[in-house]
């Protein structure tokens, strides 16, 4: 089964028992951006996706396109 960026996003925050809020605050944002970018309504900036992929200590965004960000 194939996961959108938003669902990995969701996945991996929620194993590592983070808050939505705990994860902007890790990455310099808001809660509500957070929710925006899981439910895909908004698409990351490039500077997210490292920030996002760096908290989360996973790639989401760069394995999606064989290591190309995707979003900037």
């Amino acid at each position: 089964m194939d996961f959108t960026p938003g669902e990995l996003m969701r996945i991996h925050r929620t194993r590592k028992d983070m808050t939505q809020e705990a994860l902007a605050e890790k990455i310099g944002s808001y809660q509500v951006r957070v929710s925006r970018l899981e439910n895909e309504i908004e698409i990351p900036t490039s500077e997210e996706i490292e920030k996002i992929e760096d908290a989360l200590e996973v790639n989401i965004w760069t394995q999606q396109r064989g290591g190309a960000m995707n979003g900037a």
